[in-house]
């Protein structure tokens, strides 16, 4: 792909159902189009969100539900500025089990979370690496 496409990388096509997992072309519309402004926050973000990640698991595994819900608003937001809304959805349904107390429901999401941001952070990266040929 090269810098000036705007497609949008989906999921494979058997969960096609899904969010998009990186939307390139909406977090260069949200930051104008600015390359170098991308290339600087995607790494600040790809550095920041395993440390929001593992705060939540944490959160998770404590019980702490409105430490939980707050954890995971925190990670929704984040995701639809980076332009995942497979990472903004996860999270806003750990938001709401946390506020409803659903612990079954936050230990089944847990792992979604981090395999959603485990492909998006390879979706980055690759994004980023056309800058640096």
């Amino acid at each position: 792909m090269t810098k000036n496409q705007t497609k949008s990388i989906k999921k494979p096509e058997h969960e096609e159902k899904s969010p998009i997992i990186f939307d390139r072309k909406a977090l260069y519309h949200r930051l104008m189009d600015d390359e170098e402004i991308v290339q600087a926050i995607i790494p600040q973000f790809l550095d920041d969100m395993p440390k929001q990640i593992n705060t939540l698991r944490n959160y998770v595994h404590a019980g702490n539900m409105k430490q939980t819900e707050e954890q995971a608003h925190k990670i929704k937001g984040a995701g639809g500025n980076m332009g995942s809304p497979a990472l903004q959805e996860i999270a806003y349904a750990m938001e709401r089990a946390g506020k409803a107390g659903n612990t079954e429901e936050l230990q089944t999401l847990m792992p979604k979370l981090e395999n959603c941001f485990s492909h998006l952070k390879k979706l980055m990266e690759a994004d980023l690496a056309q800058y640096q040929s």
